[in-house]
């Protein structure tokens, strides 16, 4: 029963996120249909490959408001933006930074902020992430739990404290995931 359990919240969690992403691509999708379809009647009049090029071309439209959301990201005006929402509205969702960090680790986007890995001495050394630097020389850490990294508690310890890894930030979080079974092949980077 118990792996019955944890199996259906774990696909609970791996749904989820695909949902929203699915449902924001599919409201996206359902605004810009009628905009795809002046274009396509202005355009063609013919199918392409048995598609409908009004498909063809909300997707490419899609795709042009992602670009031109991606632009605005880069500029000064949308990273404050950002940082208003993500200061004022996406504090409230626990451990976001983390999850985003993570994520943009993931996908390739590393010059974004990368909490460096961490041992912390909490009944041995346990992996933890350096989160923001004190004038006081400590460091706020968050330490996470496994196997759900997403979880765990926020500690100050004195710089000396801490011991320094080479680990990158989504192998910390994988070797968390798989309750460390995945470390003796990382363990060099400690």
């Amino acid at each position: 029963m118990s792996f019955l359990n944890k199996t259906i919240k774990e696909g609970i969690f791996f749904l989820v996120p695909m949902l929203l992403v699915y449902l924001l691509i599919a409201k996206l999708y359902s605004l810009l249909t009628p905009l795809a379809e002046n274009i396509s009647r202005k355009l063609f009049n013919y199918h392409f490959l048995g598609i409908k090029p009004v498909y063809i071309i909300a997707i490419l439209l899609i795709l042009i408001v992602c670009f031109l959301i991606g632009l605005l990201a880069l500029t000064s005006l949308g990273k404050i933006m950002l940082k208003s929402v993500e200061d004022n509205l996406l504090v409230i969702l626990p451990g976001y930074k983390l999850i985003k960090s993570t994520s943009q680790s993931i996908m390739g986007l590393e010059d974004s902020a990368n909490f460096p890995v961490v041992l912390a001495p909490i009944d041995g050394w346990m992996i933890a992430f350096v989160v923001e630097k004190l004038e006081t020389g400590e460091s706020v850490v968050f330490v996470p739990g496994s196997p759900n990294p997403w979880s765990g508690n926020v500690i100050i310890f004195t710089d000396d404290q801490l011991r320094p890894t080479s680990l990158k930030q989504k192998d910390a979080i994988r070797i968390l995931r798989q309750t460390g079974m995945s470390f003796k092949s990382l363990k060099g980077d400690c």
